[in-house]
């Protein structure tokens, strides 16, 4: 249920799936580090989304602060960008960064990333 009182819509459902599989991407990848660009991916698709939907409030209106008047009274009000790009952004930074500190992490044994120990001397 959203905060407007109405069903989810498609972005939304989208926009939540997109981080349930990051952060399981995430998870994942602390076991197999390949999992380690679910994230990425995921966090560069939900920064895609948060780009586009301030270029199409910019471009849909031609200053970020608009002026409007009630429909009741006739008093003036103004629209500003709200919350949810800049929160679209933060998600989207910290999925991709929690999959770039993965993928720039210790090696581990599952892939055979790990280096193999120092030969002892010979006598």
């Amino acid at each position: 249920m959203t905060g407007w009182g109405g069903e989810l819509n498609h972005d939304e459902r989208l926009l939540a799936g997109l981080g349930v599989a990051g952060v399981g991407g995430a998870v994942g990848s602390i076991w197999w580090k390949r999992l380690s660009f679910v994230p990425v991916a995921m966090g560069g698709v939900v920064l895609f989304y948060a780009g586009r939907a301030i270029l199409h409030y910019v471009s849909d209106r031609p200053q970020l602060y608009t002026e409007t008047t009630y429909r009741s009274s006739g008093e003036p009000v103004m629209y500003i960008l709200g919350a949810e790009p800049f929160l679209l952004i933060a998600g989207g930074v910290l999925l991709g960064g929690a999959g770039i500190v993965r993928l720039r992490g210790q090696p581990t044994r599952d892939n055979g990333d790990e280096t193999s120990p120092p030969s002892s001397p010979a006598t």
